[in-house]
């Protein structure tokens, strides 16, 4: 299942410290491998996991501005769904949940 709104890079920035269009120089990647090389993996895993945590947790649940729009599309007879779309869709999910 998809989930809208989530940001799929999370994971990368926070292991390479790359945020938001900022990368790391040569000489910080290379400090960074040494400052984590001496870490165990599991101390690294869980101080990435933890922050990914906190990423999803500051996400709000619901996209109010995003519903606000479908409803006043709705309400406005705007609203149009495109059969064929939704069910390659439906489908192509189902197949990879099946994988």
């Amino acid at each position: 299942m998809k989930i809208a709104g989530q940001n799929p890079n999370i994971a990368k920035e926070l292991t390479t410290g790359q945020a938001k269009g900022k990368e790391m120089s040569v000489e910080q990647q290379a400090g960074r491998a040494g400052q984590l090389k001496g870490q165990g993996s599991v101390k690294t895993s869980e101080f990435t996991l933890n922050k990914i945590k906190e990423r999803i947790a500051a996400e709000p649940d619901v996209r109010a501005d995003r519903v606000a729009e479908l409803k006043a599309q709705i309400k406005g007879g705007q609203y149009k769904v495109n059969a064929q779309e939704l069910a390659q869709k439906m489908l192509t999910d189902s197949l990879r949940e099946d994988i």
